[in-house]
């Protein structure tokens, strides 16, 4: 695998007759770019560029830098805009697990974390009340988006969001890195498709002039498409010879009138305007060949139930029954699973089912055909979802009279999986030894049968506690167990105090986002006291103090080595002016040695850069998930007193802002 880093930047200026192409040279790998009006006082676009270190925004008609910023936590995506209530557009940088915003001035004046690496980031009024949010994409298959910088929305997909594009008033448009191409509305997804390629691009515009704008897709394969916001049907297609890698618009022909201009990968650039794009004849065809099927099939349907006979249908008391249960780890499994019971009320028998569900098969759909020799009326399917969120499970099962039957009734049916269905629960009674170690803490002024209300529609109730009576109001306890890993996980409720007893910090802050939101809590405060979460903390905060100090030292010996180098070339060219070769021999030996020197030490520097983002990518997912365990105001407070802790990296200052919420 051969990986293209490039170094520079080509700008066209298509309008101009002399030096209408100009290059600004980076000399660094170039990760992102993004050119938009960031001065308020100034008209002017300027061009960001990102590289894995460092943020230079430039002023192409001045020729000039506006600034440039070092950024420890790379570069991958790059918006210009405004936010929220921010008078003056920023400049936002999506990184390693961490959101900056400049002014354009190079002041860092935003700062916010997320659970990985960002992908993508646009800035739209995804709620019609005038201000722009920041949705964000990132590696952990989240789209997040942010309201100034507080988190109030998380849509959940299958893979690594990789693009976003705004579409029109409350539409944006996404991409995931398994080639699944779709539209959101607000957070409620309108459609999506999926490829066998990856989808490197997305844009909107206006392709049929019907005053609507499509979604354009450039594809790996170099396939072009475009689709209707609303359906996803597609409207428009065209294939370049190699990969499109950026789709942008813009007046180029100076018309008065947008182009939507394609780039591929052998560096051909392709315009496209509403004016040219004629009638496609293969869309035509396959509309044709689609409703004759679709004709076809109706006809078949039709001729079989005219022909049905007595012996073939199945009794019309036939129901199809599901049942979801928790089966824990045993002797013949390793890992526990949800099993998903379905069976009939009678003597027919499930012949085969299809279970789709997102995120849980390799292919999204399960088909569930057992041989002609063990069919019988019940299936079981096991269910292993990804990651503590609800999830539908949509079902269609053929039901016969028996296996060797030609016709099969074909039942549908959606059944919800529980937000924390891969736990089971194992006691209602608290232990009376109980010693809290891992645990979050909050106070909550409910009763105790809300909490059971909440517990019996987050996870899956067994048969034992269906309909307990809670005989203590200010008094409640279970006890779980993951069935992904064997942990622990007990919740109490005592005094007005809820516990959340866990090592798992992501999943205390899933069950505190699910407890507040069925309960309507708009604000809450949290005691967090996880010891392996601190020693965390203290030791990837040591390591990078050290790391910072051996980059000093690299940075001191590498100037050492240049300076070196310099004194040697000069006495190798004195050496062979003068002929003697024996001296200019031993010069070059030791400018060899010295230039083995540099190159070492620029091996160690990557290396322990590498470890300094990974050690920060870690803090920073702590901080994110610190900040989940809290709401309203709190979280904002803890993020931005967790920015100048880690800042200053102040480890005892992080663990008790993180601890208590305050420093």
């Amino acid at each position: 695998m051969v990986k293209i880093v490039y170094l520079f930047v080509l700008i066209h200026y298509p309008h101009k007759k002399e030096n209408e192409i100009s290059i600004l040279n980076i000399n660094q790998e170039i990760t992102a770019l993004c050119a938009g009006k960031l001065n308020p006082n100034d008209e002017k676009d300027i061009l960001a560029v990102g590289t894995p270190n460092s943020i230079l925004a430039y002023h192409i008609d001045n020729n000039s830098d506006l600034f440039y910023a070092e950024v420890p936590d790379g570069v991958n995506s790059i918006v210009i805009g405004k936010l929220g209530t921010r008078s003056e557009p920023l400049l936002f940088i999506g990184g390693n697990c961490s959101i900056q915003g400049f002014d354009w001035k190079g002041n860092e004046v935003f700062w916010t974390v997320t659970a990985d690496n960002i992908r993508s980031m646009i800035l739209m009024d995804i709620d019609a009340d005038g201000q722009n949010e920041l949705i964000v994409g990132s590696d952990d298959y989240e789209i997040r988006i942010f309201k100034d910088d507080v988190l109030i929305y998380e849509i959940t997909e299958t893979e690594m969001i990789t693009c976003l594009v705004e579409i029109s008033t409350q539409k944006f448009g996404y991409a995931l890195a398994n080639g699944t191409v779709g539209v959101y509305e607000n957070t409620n997804r309108l459609w999506r498709v999926k490829s066998k390629n990856a989808a490197q691009c997305l844009m909107n515009y206006d392709l049929n002039a019907d005053g609507s704008e499509e979604l354009v897709t450039g594809w790996a394969n170099g396939k072009l498409d475009a689709r209707q916001v609303s359906t996803g049907e597609v409207i428009f297609r065209d294939v370049l010879p190699s990969s499109v890698v950026g789709l942008v618009m813009g007046d180029y022909r100076k018309v008065g009138k947008n182009q939507l201009i394609v780039v591929s990968e052998d560096g051909e650039v392709r315009g496209y305007d509403s004016s040219c794009i004629q009638v496609d004849l293969g869309l035509q065809i396959d509309t044709v060949r689609e409703l004759f099927l679709k004709k076809q099939n109706l006809l078949m349907e039709l001729r079989n139930y005219n022909t049905v006979t007595d012996n073939t249908g199945i009794p019309a008391n036939t129901r199809l029954m599901t049942e979801i249960t928790s089966s824990p780890p045993s002797s013949n499994e390793e890992k526990g699973y949800v099993l998903l019971k379905l069976s009939t009320n009678n003597l027919t028998v499930l012949r085969l089912a299809t279970i789709f569900a997102e995120g849980i098969f390799g292919g999204e759909t399960l088909v569930v055909c057992p041989p002609v020799n063990k069919v019988q009326n019940r299936l079981h399917v096991q269910l292993v979802p990804p990651k503590e969120t609800p999830l539908d499970v949509h079902i269609k099962a053929f039901v016969g009279i028996s296996a060797e039957s030609e016709q099969f009734h074909v039942f549908e049916l959606t059944k919800q999986l529980p937000q924390f269905s891969m736990f089971i629960i194992t006691s209602c009674t608290p232990p009376e030894d109980l010693v809290r170690v891992n645990c979050v803490s909050f106070t909550l002024n409910e009763r105790a049968q809300r909490i059971e209300m909440w517990l019996c529609q987050k996870f899956i109730i067994p048969p034992m506690m269906s309909g307990r009576t809670i005989e203590k109001k200010n008094k409640w306890f279970v006890a779980l167990k993951s069935l992904r890993d064997s942990s622990t996980l007990l919740l109490s409720y005592e005094e007005n105090t809820m516990h959340i007893e866990t090592s798992n910090l992501q999943l205390a802050a899933d069950i505190v986002i699910s407890i507040t939101e069925y309960l309507n809590i708009d604000q809450l405060q949290t005691y967090v006291e996880i010891p392996s979460i601190f020693e965390q903390i203290e030791s990837r905060m040591g390591s990078m103090q050290e790391l910072e100090q051996n980059s000093s030292k690299i940075t001191s010996y590498v100037a050492n080595n240049a300076r070196t180098i310099r004194t040697l070339i000069v006495q190798v060219e004195d050496s062979r002016l003068l002929g003697n070769m024996k001296e200019m021999r031993d010069f070059y030996i030791q400018l060899k040695q010295q230039n083995e020197e540099v190159i070492q030490n620029y091996k160690v520097r990557c290396s322990e850069h590498d470890q300094y983002l990974d050690n920060l990518r870690h803090l920073n997912n702590i901080i994110q998930q610190a900040a989940r365990l809290r709401v309203g105001p709190y979280k904002t407070e803890l993020i931005q007193k967790c920015r100048t802790a880690l800042t200053s990296l102040n480890a005892k200052s992080l663990i008790k802002i993180i601890q208590t919420g305050t420093d």
